[in-house]
């Protein structure tokens, strides 16, 4: 049955989730809370049939999205953010940025909520006179990965970042 191996890693992601709505990164020898393990598990449960949405699985999205919310989605209890999380690129492999999280939180807050104002602003700053968004930065991986997966080049529009872009914006604006 298909269903029940994506049933046990449902219920793993939910398991594996911490109090304060982080996940481990899974791929290192000592699993540490990652914040994005956290937006790729987010991904998965925005794509859960709604049927699959058990009370469980809506208090971890919540924790999940609180712990976002609560960080303006990419402080982290820092000044300064790591300039990965501000800088927008796709696709973005196992990594997140401030794009990434504002698609996910968008179906679950309001527009003017004030959680995610500078990170609106920081998108909404990056958009050029053409409505575009430019790509500034390439997926992790290395040259390697350059050979198998289209890439788009650094400082110029970006035809996937602006789709994301228009989505988050359209879906918070609706």
């Amino acid at each position: 049955m298909v269903g029940l191996g994506a049933r046990k890693l449902l219920d793993w992601l939910v398991r594996t989730q911490s109090e304060t709505g982080v996940w481990p990164c899974p791929s290192k020898l000592r699993p540490f809370y990652c914040q994005w393990a956290t937006a790729g598990a987010l991904r998965a449960y925005a794509d859960l049939p709604a049927d699959w949405v058990t009370p469980e699985v809506q208090a971890s999205r919540q924790r999940g999205l609180q712990y976002f919310l609560n960080a303006r989605v990419f402080r982290f209890g820092r000044r300064k953010p790591e300039p990965r999380w501000v800088q927008l690129g796709y696709p973005l492999q196992w990594e997140s940025d401030a794009l990434d999280v504002l698609e996910l939180v968008a179906p679950h807050v309001c527009a003017d909520d004030e959680r995610i104002q500078e990170a609106l602003q920081l998108v909404l700053n990056k958009q050029d006179e053409h409505g575009r968004w430019p790509c500034e930065k390439l997926p992790k991986g290395g040259k390697w990965m350059l050979e198998f997966m289209p890439s788009e080049r650094i400082g110029e529009p970006s035809k996937w970042v602006t789709l994301h872009a228009l989505k988050m914006l359209r879906t918070l604006f609706k």
